[in-house]
C-alpha cells in the first residue's frame, strides 16, 4: 500500500496563519525573556562566588564563543 503524500493522522489540527504567527511571536518573546533572566541570574551567581572567595569583580562580559560554550571541548 503506497501512502506517499497522504496524511494519516486523526489528531491533525488546522490553524490559520494569523494564529500560527501569534503563537510563534509569543514563543519568541518567552525564549528571549528566559535567556535574559538566566544571564542576569548567572552574573549574580558569579558575583556571589567571587565575593565568597574574598575577590572583587571588575567586569563580567559575555562573549559569543568564549570558554564553556556548548561546542567548546577545552572545558
Amino acid at each position: 500500500m503506497q501512502t506517499t503524500g497522504i496524511i494519516l493522522s486523526s489528531s491533525f489540527i488546522a490553524i490559520n496563519l494569523s494564529t500560527a504567527l501569534t503563537i510563534l511571536g509569543i514563543s519568541f518573546i518567552v525564549i528571549i525573556a528566559t535567556a535574559a533572566i538566566g544571564i542576569r541570574m548567572d552574573r549574580k551567581r558569579i558575583r556571589v562566588y567571587i565575593k565568597s572567595q574574598s575577590g572583587k569583580v571588575l567586569r563580567i562580559r559575555w562573549t559569543v564563543f568564549g570558554p564553556g560554550w556548548f561546542g567548546d571541548r577545552t572545558v
